[in-house]
């Protein structure tokens, strides 16, 4: 019987990067599938985490955020994008409300209500560090999200009928400098960081950055 697994991960439609607001209601949810071919040593199965290493937001606490940090898993593909498009709108003061329910619900710390600032306000500033290994690729999706091979055979090895592309890198790259011009445009500092990446991915991180001095490009222990 074929079954649908949600994952932990909304689409953002493109329309989206074009603004700092958060991901509109009615987003829907990414089907649990896993594209390229999997490590098992250092990755889950999926396109995007399990609920254990999703992402951590509103927090203040360094040692639970760098032991967080520690025991993430890799997870398929290199959406920087995405990931570039959570920080600018959790840092958005569109996100106000969802902090302040939070609070309300006991679920983030008292401190952080009336956050995200606005952005020009006096006595704030507000970073981001971005980091990627890989360069921005191509977006998959199954062209049948219940499928029963989506639990256990990348979608790559799966029949060419049963998978689709969504979105190509151009566009997604496209995407990811609108995000990354959209925060520098609001006063974030961004700091990037090409760990190990590709020529792609270090030029991407480049770009991205508030400005040269702000861009490292490192392998190894040079992350320290």
């Amino acid at each position: 019987v074929a079954v649908s697994i949600p994952s932990s991960c909304v689409e953002i439609p493109a329309s989206a990067f074009g603004e700092t607001a958060l991901p509109p209601e009615g987003t829907a949810q990414v089907p649990h599938f896993h594209f390229w071919p999997i490590d098992n040593t250092v990755m889950d199965w999926g396109w995007c985490p399990e609920d254990d290493t999703a992402i951590q937001y509103l927090a203040n606490n360094a040692t639970q955020l760098s032991n967080d940090i520690k025991n993430l898993r890799m997870h398929d593909g290199t959406g920087t994008h995405y990931g570039m498009k959570w920080a600018v709108s959790l840092l958005s003061p569109e996100a106000r409300w969802l902090t302040d329910h939070l609070v309300e619900l006991g679920l983030a710390p008292e401190a952080h209500y009336g956050l995200p600032r606005a952005w020009e306000a006096e006595g704030t500033q507000k970073f981001i560090v971005l980091m990627t290994d890989g360069q921005i690729t191509d977006q998959w999706r199954p062209v049948d999200p219940t499928h029963p091979d989506n639990a256990t055979v990348e979608l790559q090895d799966q029949s060419s009928d049963n998978r689709v592309k969504m979105t190509r890198r151009d566009d997604n790259l496209s995407a990811f400098y609108d995000q990354c011009d959209l925060a520098k445009a609001n006063g974030v500092v961004v700091f990037t960081i090409a760990f190990e990446a590709p020529q792609g991915g270090r030029d991407e991180m480049r770009t991205c950055a508030s400005s040269a001095s702000h861009f490292f490009d490192v392998e190894g222990n040079e992350i320290n």
